[in-house]
């Protein structure tokens, strides 16, 4: 966490105060630094994919999909799968 601090510029405290809902907003600019920092796209950290599809549209249009985009990828869509087809899943995804 503290290389996220320091590259991002984002200080512990802002952090875990927008955590804990004391502050409801941080600017464009760091916000934009906490996707990045991860290899991932602004709207993957807000969550605005309703399905794996979505997300991979969008990483689509960049020039590599990172690995971070596949995990948020397969956890959106795991979330409603039962014990056993995420079993599978997870099972399909290490062979890949």
């Amino acid at each position: 966490m503290t290389a996220l601090f320091r590259e991002t510029g984002i200080s512990p405290s802002a952090l875990s105060n927008y955590r804990a809902v004391r502050i409801k907003r941080l600017s464009a600019d760091k916000l934009s630094k906490i996707p990045d920092y991860f290899g991932m796209t602004t709207g993957s950290l807000l969550g605005k994919y309703a399905s794996a599809q979505d997300a991979v549209a969008e990483t689509s249009d960049m020039d590599v999909a990172t690995p971070v985009d596949f995990t948020y990828a397969v956890y959106r869509e795991s979330r409603t799968l039962s014990g056993e087809d995420k079993s599978a899943l997870f099972d399909m995804a290490g062979l890949l």
